[in-house]
């Protein structure tokens, strides 16, 4: 069984290994879209902010400083868009 989860483990890593970092960076900008979508639906009665996060650490981790820093950056005009409309 541990041998599986070995194997399975490397099979993630080897998945993660051959994706560019532009792929992850549009990954975390379909992402905010998504999320930002959302908030906007739920109107001012829910906040969604903290779920803003998940593609910041997401671009931060797999793309780098500067993705993090961008990505960040479209999340939180997609926050203020969403409550301002």
């Amino acid at each position: 069984m541990r041998w599986n989860l070995i194997r399975s483990a490397d099979w993630i890593r080897a998945y993660f290994r051959l994706r560019s970092k532009w792929s992850f960076i549009a990954g975390s900008i379909l992402m905010v879209a998504l999320i930002g979508w959302s908030d906007y639906l739920a109107g001012p009665q829910y906040s969604l902010l903290l779920f803003y996060l998940v593609p910041i650490l997401h671009a931060s981790w797999f793309a780098g400083r500067k993705a993090g820093i961008l990505v960040s950056s479209i999340s939180s005009l997609a926050w203020l868009t969403s409550h301002e409309l």
